[in-house]
C-alpha cells in the first residue's frame, strides 16, 4: 500500500512538472502558431553555387589536375593523325600485306585513343561530381546557419528559370545573397 501511494505521488509530481514545463517554455513552432506567423526564406541554389568563390578555385584546381592527361591525349591524337597522313601518302607504294599491317596499326592506335579519351572523360566527370557534392555540403551548411540565425522556420529552393516548385515569392523572402556571403566568408 505504501509503495502504491508513493507511485501515485511520484506520478502526480511528474505530471505536474511536465505540465509546468510545457506551459512555460513554448517551442518556436508553438510561438509561431500562437502569433500565426512563420518566417520563410528562399534560396536560388544555382545562383549561390555560381557565386561561391571557392567553386571557381576548386574548378581551376580540377582543370589543372587533368591538364597533363589532356596534353598526353592531344599528343596521342597528333601522332595518330601523322601516322594516318603518312599511310595515305604511302599506301599506293605499299604491298597489300604492308597496307593491311598499317591499317591494323592505325585501327589499334585509334581504338587506344578512343579508350584513353573515354577514361579521361569518365575520371573528369567523377571528379566533378565529387566536387559538386563537397560544394553542396558547404552550401547546405551555410543555408542552415543563415536559416537558424535569421529564425527562419522554412527555407525553400527556388530557381526562377526552372520553377523548382516555388512558383512565386516576394523578393523580401530571398536569402540567396546572405547565403552567398556566408559561403564566401568561410562559413
Amino acid at each position: 500500500m505504501k509503495s502504491t501511494a508513493k507511485l501515485i505521488v511520484a506520478g502526480v509530481l511528474l505530471l505536474s512538472f511536465g505540465l509546468l514545463v510545457g506551459t512555460t517554455v513554448p517551442t518556436s513552432a508553438q510561438t509561431a502558431n500562437a502569433s500565426g506567423a512563420y518566417k520563410i526564406g528562399i534560396v536560388d541554389l544555382q545562383k549561390t553555387l555560381d557565386n561561391y568563390a571557392m567553386r571557381e578555385e576548386e574548378v581551376k584546381k580540377l582543370e589543372a589536375e587533368f591538364k597533363p592527361r589532356e596534353d598526353d591525349l592531344a599528343v596521342m591524337a597528333e601522332e595518330w593523325e601523322t601516322k594516318k597522313k603518312a599511310y595515305e601518302d604511302e599506301k599506293e607504294d605499299l604491298t597489300d600485306r604492308q597496307r593491311e599491317e598499317r591499317q591494323d596499326e592505325l585501327a589499334k592506335a585509334y581504338l587506344d585513343l578512343q579508350d584513353e579519351t573515354r577514361r579521361l572523360e569518365a575520371d573528369f566527370e567523377r571528379s566533378k561530381r565529387r566536387l559538386k557534392t563537397r560544394l553542396l555540403k558547404d552550401l547546405v551548411k551555410a543555408i542552415e546557419q543563415v536559416g537558424a540565425e535569421g529564425d527562419y522556420h522554412l527555407v525553400l529552393e527556388a530557381d526562377p528559370e526552372s520553377r523548382t516548385g516555388v512558383m512565386y515569392y516576394s523578393p523580401t523572402m530571398n536569402i540567396t545573397q546572405r547565403v552567398i556571403d556566408r559561403l564566401n566568408e568561410g562559413g
